[in-house]
């Protein structure tokens, strides 16, 4: 049985503990899979109706962003048997709506992002609140080298076992170290990549850097940077960047012989990104 700590919310009151045991909240994991390459016009009812000839489809979701309601190409879908789940990966190719689509094993979540910190915090602080839900295993605390090497406001928390992580994360807002802070399940590599609404697509893609918290990312081709564009909100580098097309130089005119000629400039497509 795990401990159940009591720990106050956002709002002052002292949140009941339960019986993660009795909750048994690992057992989603193991009906539920990450479908990613969806087509921007894929429907909650096309994923079920999909996935149905497999077996019993308790829940699925084409995850949309909340400002556009635009699909962000990537959906969820959970079985009431992980029996389904084999039947599904025994199949090679799985195609809705013409897009071949790349379903996966949901990765357990043993890692919770928290957010929001005082730089200044001690680590063993961090971990001494979080150890009251269960054993940490790791405190990966980044820092920012353009800050000489101080501490970044997030870090990451290593649990040893998923059911903690579920329970940590039941309380969106924590109040930790003074602040309220946001802390929620850390997203596996492997699915952050398909979930950063087109990012993934960077291969085609000119990327600079400048030397404060903004970037510029170019392409040549004009529907992939409409791709990323379309989620204004993403998280790159564990913190939530705003997206948005770059606006290009104004033509430049030049006076030549009492006549004004507008000389043609060569302007790549260009998303940017505010770090």
């Amino acid at each position: 049985m795990f401990a159940s700590p009591r720990y106050g919310t956002s709002s002052g009151a002292v949140k009941e503990p339960f019986d993660l045991d009795a909750a048994n909240l690992d057992s989603i994991e193991k009906r539920k899979i990450f479908v990613g390459g969806l087509s921007l016009d894929t429907e909650d009812d096309d994923l079920k109706d999909h996935f149905a000839q497999y077996g019993t489809v308790m829940h699925c979701v084409v995850r949309r962003d909340p400002m556009t309601g635009k699909s962000k190409g990537y959906g969820f879908v959970t079985f009431s048997s992980s029996s389904a789940i084999e039947k599904v990966f025994k199949i090679s190719s799985h195609v809705i709506k013409g897009c071949r689509i790349d379903p996966k094993l949901v990765e357990p979540r043993l890692k919770v992002f928290v957010g929001g910190l005082d730089p200044q915090m001690n680590d063993d602080d961090l971990k001494t609140y979080f150890k009251q839900f269960g054993t940490v295993l790791q405190l990966e605390w980044p820092r920012d080298q353009m800050r000489n090497n101080q501490k970044k406001n997030y870090a990451f928390v290593v649990f040893e076992n998923e059911r903690v992580v579920n329970y940590v994360v039941t309380n969106a807002k924590q109040e930790i170290g003074g602040r309220m802070c946001d802390v929620r399940k850390a997203i596996p590599p492997a699915q952050k990549t398909q979930q950063q609404g087109g990012m993934e697509k960077t291969q085609q893609l000119s990327v600079s850097v400048r030397q404060t918290n903004y970037g510029f990312v170019e392409s040549d081709n004009k529907r992939v940077v409409n791709d990323v564009a379309s989620n204004a909100k993403q998280e790159i580098g564990g913190g939530m960047c705003d997206l948005r097309k770059a606006i290009p130089p104004a033509p430049m005119t030049q006076q030549q012989g009492g006549m004004a000629k507008t000389q043609e400039i060569s302007v790549s497509v260009r998303l940017q990104l505010q770090l």
